[in-house]
């Protein structure tokens, strides 16, 4: 993959999670997600697929190179325009895929986070904001990265929502115990994010 596509797959990467800390932090002050900045967000992830099947096409390109058979030989039997025009029919042969695993990426974040407030009592487990932030990062970032992500931001609520619990006990407070959400999504995409960059 070129330097250039790779800096650029990441600065995406960096500019998600840069988002998703945002909301992260107004979901702390105000214990909601804005719409209007959900929707600017939805912008920023609806080029990862475009992103990723520009990787994909490139990849396959540098491979057939290394392997001495593919765009090496066609790049230098044919002129400069022929070999863009290759390279753009790769593009289009890894758009379709790419897209499809950005759409079962924000069928994994929404569904999951359903799911979960479906079945806590009252529905009031995950909230509405929380459902379509965790899809649009689902779109961002893929199925199995949004998996990953999910799990992450799970384990450490519950470690949390452990930690707090126990403190509420020795202070006899029996309040409700409820956590903002969205705040582990953004540490789970912490974690997505460095292993992406590294």
């Amino acid at each position: 993959m070129s330097s250039h596509i790779a800096a650029v797959i990441r600065a995406h990467s960096l500019l998600a999670f840069v988002c998703i800390a945002g909301f992260a932090a107004y979901d702390l002050r105000t214990r909601r997600v804005p719409d209007r900045a959900l929707l600017l967000f939805s912008l920023i992830a609806l080029a990862a697929p475009f992103l990723d099947a520009l990787a994909a096409s490139l990849d396959t390109c540098s491979f057939m190179a290394q392997d001495g058979s593919g765009c090496m030989s066609i790049a230098m039997a044919v002129t400069p325009t022929e070999a863009a025009g290759i390279s753009l029919s790769r593009f289009l042969q890894a758009l379709p895929p790419s897209l499809l695993s950005s759409l079962a990426g924000a069928a994994t974040g929404f569904l999951i986070l359903f799911a979960a407030a479906m079945a806590s009592p009252g529905g009031c487990g995950v909230g509405g904001g929380d459902i379509k932030l965790a899809a649009v990062m689902g779109f961002a970032y893929g199925p199995s990265r949004m998996t990953a992500i999910l799990l992450a931001a799970s384990g450490l609520a519950s470690i949390a929502a452990l930690i707090v619990r126990h403190r509420k006990k020795r202070t006899n407070t029996h309040k409700t115990l409820s956590l903002p959400f969205v705040p582990f999504l953004a540490a789970g995409s912490f974690l997505a994010t460095i292993v992406e960059i590294l």
